[in-house]
């Protein structure tokens, strides 16, 4: 559930997904569907993992960073950034929130404030 609405998470074959392919991304956020799509990071022509706790770092990483953008849209800011049209958010902000808040949410708890 993000801000009321629920959406689904799926995991494509990278090969099979247009999206995923043409634009070489690893994951996406539909909020029309509403769905979350990240890419099957088992498919080893596509990604490259020295362990399961690499690949396991990376999927958690990449779903944060949709979930961030999942978030966005709920909040009415789909479409709010006149400098990226394409793609509705500014990629560095959308990263660095899905990085920072783990250690946030730690801060947060810690402090007895979340």
């Amino acid at each position: 559930m993000i801000l009321g609405t629920e959406y689904r998470i799926e995991i494509h074959k990278w090969s099979e997904d247009s999206e995923l392919s043409k634009n070489s991304w690893v994951g996406y956020c539909c909020c029309d569907l509403p769905l979350i799509v990240i890419a099957d990071l088992d498919d080893e022509e596509h990604f490259h993992f020295d362990n399961e706790e690499e690949k396991d770092v990376y999927f958690k990483s990449s779903l944060r960073h949709e979930i961030i953008h999942a978030f966005l849209n709920e909040s009415g800011l789909k479409d709010n950034f006149e400098h990226v049209p394409r793609m509705g958010h500014e990629e560095t902000m959308v990263d660095w929130i899905a990085n920072q808040f783990p250690k946030i949410a730690d801060v947060y708890e810690k402090l007895g404030i979340l």
